[in-house]
């Protein structure tokens, strides 16, 4: 009788806008922690170029389609969205900072952590609309300990920090936030779409032993490499499965959507995978008909995957250069559309020397009427925003906690009782301020509103992560 009185679960819905397509999705938890989907709706977009927005009455008019489909289909009336955020002006770098404390004999307290994270903040170089949204700290030393995960508590006079920092551009961030205006939507929360595919995808061993997860979307390809737990490397990359179907355009003069299909039905990424070479006729209806050879279009297929690849290499790269003594031992895991060419799997090991295998939303979806559906890779860009959405409304529910500052004042860093400081504060305060000169007053409000999202987002995942 109590069971049949319960109220259902509170959803919340995620909202992918992607260079090929835009997909929202509606769920909740249910008793076993499972996401149970209670709607979704999609619809080719035209509005966004290599992960970022660049007309805002397309991306608007595709918003407003989704929208109005999940209204008339499940009954579902949606104000606010978590959104995901990309593109090529997401920087990131690696930096080592050091403060001396007067008295070595002192405890070192979470004001000292404060007093190296804004030192570190205030280092960083920053080109004009640029800002620091998320610190992820890897590892302290303190005089001779080295590779010190927690020094609060520790004594010290030398205290040393590596940080991973993340730059954007707030202009291309705001444009997600007018798009979402223009149709009368407010944003719930922001991710990193890398930080959101990472979480529907990997569990909690590759995350611990080390992985490189690589989401090849439409326009750009998202990059995460994570070890023991804490984000090491974020980036995104210029290209994905669009570049390869251009490619095919290009080279047998064919229309988009032509291209795209025989990619998908007849595509291989490894030219040599099979022994005939079927010849495919093309219907261009324009009462004529083209043969393609299947060997010349995995060639092609092959040829910009070489070239895209050449990209996740030199971040791997990177990443051996700044942890040399690492081991990715859970490999590569690839995901989103551009992952299902067929024969990829065996042509990113053969390229990037490691095991390689393709990952899906699947694991953290309820059986339901829509699991099967959305558990395909092209899906775990949104899957991840929705299941960190839910994630962070259970961590406020449950704390009873409605601010940045309040949920820091129950993380490890924790605020300080002497300045009543938190790490959260670094974000509103020292690195997250914008020139008033350079803005207008509304322009400072928005950006002001979009900051406070990043804040709680991305500095919660930062120090979640320590």
């Amino acid at each position: 009788m109590e069971q049949q009185n319960q109220q259902p679960r509170p959803f919340k819905v995620a909202l992918d806008i992607g260079t090929t397509k835009v997909v929202a999705v509606a769920g909740r938890k249910n008793a076993h922690g499972k996401i149970e989907i209670v709607g979704y709706s999609s619809l080719f977009n035209t509005g966004v170029q290599q992960g970022e927005i660049f007309n805002l009455f397309s991306v608007k008019d595709a918003i407003e389609h989704v929208m109005e489909d999940m209204k008339k289909k499940f009954d579902i009336d949606i104000e606010e969205v978590s959104v995901g955020l990309s593109g090529d002006h997401i920087k990131v770098m690696t930096v080592t900072e050091n403060i001396l404390r007067d008295n070595h004999k002192e405890i070192i307290t979470e004001k000292d952590l404060i007093e190296l994270i804004t030192k570190t903040k205030n280092s960083i170089l920053k080109e004009n609309h640029e800002e620091v949204i998320a610190v992820y700290p890897q590892y302290y030393s303190v005089d001779q300990y080295y590779k010190v995960k927690q020094p609060v508590g520790m004594t010290g006079y030398r205290l040393e920090g590596t940080f991973v920092i993340v730059k954007a551009d707030l202009r291309k961030i705001q444009k997600i936030e007018e798009s979402l205006d223009l149709a009368q939507l407010k944003i719930d929360e922001i991710f990193l779409q890398s930080v959101a595919s990472a979480e529907a995808v990997l569990n909690s061993r590759q995350k611990e032993a080390g992985c490189m997860l690589v989401d090849i979307g439409g326009g750009t390809s998202d990059v995460l490499i994570i070890k023991e737990g804490i984000i090491r490397y974020t980036d995104v990359i210029p290209y994905g499965g669009d570049a390869i179907t251009a490619d095919i355009e290009n080279k047998f003069s064919l229309l988009p959507k032509e291209a795209e299909h025989i990619k998908k039905e007849f595509g291989t990424a490894y030219s040599k995978s099979f022994s005939d070479n079927l010849i495919l006729e093309i219907d261009t209806g324009w009462n004529r008909k083209r043969q393609i050879s299947r060997r010349q279009l995995s060639a092609v297929i092959e040829q910009k995957l070489e070239y895209i690849s050449n990209f996740f290499r030199e971040i791997l790269w990177k990443y051996q250069r700044r942890f040399p003594a690492e081991n990715l031992m859970a490999g590569m895991v690839l995901t989103g559309g551009g992952s299902q060419i067929k024969d990829i799997k065996q042509f990113m090991e053969m390229k990037m020397g490691m095991d390689v295998e393709i990952g899906s939303p699947n694991t953290h979806l309820a059986s339901g009427k829509f699991s099967s559906e959305l558990s395909g890779s092209k899906y775990a860009t949104v899957i991840g925003l929705l299941k960190l959405a839910l994630e962070e409304s259970e961590h406020m529910n449950n704390s009873e906690l409605n601010t940045p500052e309040d949920y820091y004042s129950m993380t490890r860093a924790g605020r300080n009782e002497e300045t009543n400081e938190s790490p959260a504060d670094l974000f509103s305060q020292e690195g997250m301020m914008y020139e008033e000169d350079d803005l207008q007053e509304n322009e400072k409000k928005t950006n002001k509103g979009i900051l406070d999202k990043l804040i709680k987002t991305f500095g919660k995942l930062a120090y979640e992560n320590k």
